[in-house]
């Protein structure tokens, strides 16, 4: 199995749904392989999949190798949806006390949530942990 992104906002997961569905094409329009029957983004969350179900899910798509194509198209996606922006962390001066290679790795180290920290950067907070956020390519 291979993961092509993880610790999405539910907006985040909802547009690479789309973006990849829409990119590899469903087999009940005849636009390619996937089984899904919505063009994806509009919910799933209220299902419970067995650990049954799970298993067979794993065990159906390990070993699955991507082509190079859809790599690419997952790699432009998450360029597209700031995952791989660099993040500085400010004090209240406004000095860079701390850098880090995404949103991810910040959330990590620091041990605040990654989406608050996600808030703060797109301009949608003021602060979160005590700590200012911005974009690396936004100063």
């Amino acid at each position: 199995m291979e993961v092509w992104a993880d610790n999405l906002t539910k907006e985040q997961a909802n547009r690479l749904e789309k973006y990849l569905i829409n990119s590899i094409g469903r087999r009940d329009l005849n636009e390619g392989s996937l089984v899904n029957m919505t063009g994806g983004g509009d919910g799933g969350n209220q299902i419970v999949v067995s650990e049954e179900t799970r298993q067979k899910l794993r065990d159906k798509t390990t070993g699955v190798t991507r082509s190079q194509e859809t790599k690419d198209k997952i790699s432009k996606w998450s360029d597209d949806n700031n995952t791989k922006k660099p993040v500085l962390q400010l004090n209240a001066s406004g000095d860079a006390i701390g850098t880090f290679k995404n949103i991810y790795e910040a959330a990590r180290l620091t041990g605040i949530d990654r989406r608050k920290i996600t808030r703060v950067c797109a301009g949608k907070g003021n602060q979160t942990g005590g700590f200012y956020w911005k974009y690396a390519q936004n100063t």
